[in-house]
């Protein structure tokens, strides 16, 4: 009976600790988690309708983010057939200066404190992260 329990805990244990081993956390990873935060904070102010002028720091956080991002190659690129390798980068760095473009209407956005027009290019942003995820993150 004790051997059952401690079988059983061992399994939960080796369950819990796995999706932890998992996702490998990747200098990509990193970069896009920083512009994920930056960007949620600028959705909150933006929900609360308090969009200011002290959001476009911001803005060049996440601009940084993804210009350090778009230098990087995303961990999918290694389950990518060779010969489809240089059009797979080319696609994610034209994606990543999609972004970064959208940031600069962003930008202007903020600095007018015109939330409307805010939600409406993060909606395009969220779009493109969705779009960007689907075709470049490894599963």
């Amino acid at each position: 009976m004790k051997l059952k329990h401690l079988f059983t805990a061992a399994v939960l244990a080796l369950a819990i600790t796995v999706p932890a081993f998992a996702e490998e956390e990747t200098p990509l990873g990193k970069e896009m988690e920083k512009a994920s935060k930056a960007l949620k904070a600028i959705g909150r102010a933006q929900k609360e309708g308090k969009v200011t002028k002290d959001l476009a720091s911001k803005v060049a956080d996440i601009k940084a983010a993804f210009e350090a991002a778009a230098k990087l190659e995303p961990a999918k690129t290694k389950d990518v057939p060779a010969a489809d390798k240089a059009k797979f980068l080319a696609d994610y760095k034209a994606a990543m200066e999609a972004s970064i473009k959208e940031l600069d209407a962003l930008k202007a956005a903020v600095e007018a404190e015109k939330a409307d027009e805010v939600g409406k290019i993060l909606e395009k942003l969220n779009a493109g992260k969705k779009d960007g995820h689907k075709a470049f993150k490894a599963d």
